[in-house]
This record gives structure tokens, C-alpha cells and sequence, in this order.
């Protein structure tokens, strides 16, 4: 009885360092444009593989990252300015899967905040009013994606949605990168909260612009449908400049699932011994 439980769990273990080994962040840098608006000193763009920034460095020791204590230095940022572009590979396929939370299928990190109403109470009792910094504000950009390299189409945000690079939704590195934020969150919805309430409103997620790859447009604002799923993602910026920290992919079901039998599987070999 339960002899399947070792076979299960070797399989588990198995695919588990299969879905790990492939990390569902950003993992090379195919082609990297500063363009005319780039922050000097912030242009090594392999700063933006791997897992987004958890802490940044403040003085002499590491502080969290939030929504109101976004990642700054250098060694976690790049910048893109005007007529520049960052294209980056996943390792992880991103597939367009209408289960996604939202429907969203990646997010893309950058290191905006949310701007803090009064400074002076304790930190613990800060508010924001809703609205991102007003010293650094998010540029005019497109996000492009591609399963080749060679053929991108434009994700074109619907009537409505806000979502922008290094915009709303500002990292908060005690979330989850896989898990997306509900894009319908405005400032309205976010004004007046603490840090606690805005993790509220995240409900688990770290933040980020998220992208659903149903947004998907040809040149010619044809729809276009990405049923193998992608992954590429090249960021142009047209006006000012945006950071970037990292992107994310959302992973599918079936691996949350195999996670959880995993776990199943491992506990009951723990009892068993």
C-alpha cells in the first residue's frame, strides 16, 4: 500500500528540478539600445536578469524593498531612455492561458514608488495619496514580444487598462513575482493606505506591469493570436526614460499543481521514515 508514493515522488522531484533549472525570469540579453535619455552609469544591462530586487541598499546595510522603498543603485537597475530598447530572453515560455489571475501572462519590474503624503508621522503610519513619484516619472514606451526573435508583435494595453513600464505597480519585494496584481487597482483604490493596505490590495503579489499576450497586435493592428507562446521581450521607449528591474513570467496550472503533489509526496516519505 502507498508504494507509489516513492515513484511519485522521484517523478515530482525530477520535474520540479526540470521547472527550476528553467527560472520563469528573464535570462540573457539579446540587444540593449541606452538611447539619448539613459541614466548615466545605469546602462549594464544584464541588470535586469533573474529574480526582480527583494532588498535594496540603504547606507550601510539592506532595507526592503516597497511600494514607498523602490530598488535604486545601480547594481539592480538598467535605463532606457528616448529612441532606446532593451530585448530580453525568458527561461521560462510565456503561453497566453486565460486561467492566468487577470489574464495576465508576465510582469515587468521597474523601480517607481508610491509617492508617501506625510514624512514626518512614523513610517509604520505612512499614507500615499495613490500617485507614483512625481520626481521620475514613467516614459512613453512599447512592449514587443516574439517566440523567434524575428517576428514581433505589439502588446496593446485595452481602452482603460493602466499599465505602463515603470509604472504603477511598485515593487513589493515580500510578494510573489509570479503571481500578477489586479490591473483594475487605480489610485483611487490605493489612496489613503499604508503600507499594510497596499499589500491588502496586492492580495500576495509583488507588483509589477502586468501583460496579457492576447493583447497581441501585427503592424497593422491586426489581432494575432501567440499559440505556442513566447519568449522574447523587447521594451522601446519613445519619450523619457524607464528602469528596469527585472520581468516575470506567470507560470501555468499544471506546474502549481505538480508542486503541490511534490509536497504531498515528500511529507508522506518523511512519515514513512
Amino acid at each position: 500500500m502507498n508504494d507509489w508514493i516513492p515513484s511519485l515522488a522521484a517523478l515530482s522531484v525530477s520535474l520540479l528540478a526540470s521547472a527550476l533549472a528553467a527560472a520563469p525570469y528573464a535570462d540573457a540579453v539579446i540587444d540593449y539600445t541606452p538611447g539619448t535619455t539613459a541614466v548615466a552609469g545605469y546602462q549594464t544591462p544584464d541588470r535586469a536578469l533573474g529574480e526582480p530586487s527583494r532588498v535594496t541598499p540603504f547606507g550601510p546595510v539592506d532595507s526592503a524593498v516597497t511600494p514607498f522603498n523602490p530598488p535604486w543603485p545601480s547594481s539592480q537597475l538598467v535605463s532606457v531612455g528616448a529612441g532606446g530598447s532593451l530585448t530580453l530572453h525568458l527561461g521560462e515560455r510565456v503561453r497566453d492561458d486565460a486561467s492566468h489571475l487577470y489574464g495576465v501572462d508576465f510582469s515587468i519590474f521597474g523601480n517607481n514608488g508610491f509617492r508617501v503624503v506625510d514624512y514626518s508621522v512614523p513610517e509604520s503610519s505612512w499614507t500615499t495619496d495613490g500617485e507614483l513619484f512625481n520626481f521620475d516619472p514613467p516614459g512613453s514606451s512599447k512592449v514587443w514580444v516574439s517566440e523567434n526573435n524575428k517576428d514581433y508583435f505589439q502588446l496593446v494595453p485595452p481602452p482603460g487598462t493602466m499599465v505602463a513600464v515603470d509604472g504603477l505597480f511598485p515593487t513589493d519585494g515580500q510578494g510573489s513575482f509570479q503571481q500578477p496584481t489586479d490591473p483594475r487597482l487605480g489610485p483611487s483604490a490605493l489612496s489613503g493606505r499604508t503600507l499594510a493596505g497596499i499589500r491588502s490590495a496586492y492580495n500576495g503579489s509583488a507588483g509589477g506591469a502586468g501583460f496579457d499576450l492576447g493583447w497581441a497586435q501585427a503592424l497593422d493592428g491586426t489581432p494575432v493570436k501567440l499559440d505556442d507562446g513566447i519568449e522574447y521581450v523587447r521594451i522601446d521607449v519613445l519619450q523619457g526614460k524607464v528602469e528596469i528591474d527585472g520581468v516575470a513570467v506567470v507560470p501555468e496550472p499544471a506546474w502549481l499543481a505538480l508542486f503541490a503533489i511534490g509536497g504531498l509526496a515528500l511529507r508522506s516519505l518523511r512519515k514513512r521514515a
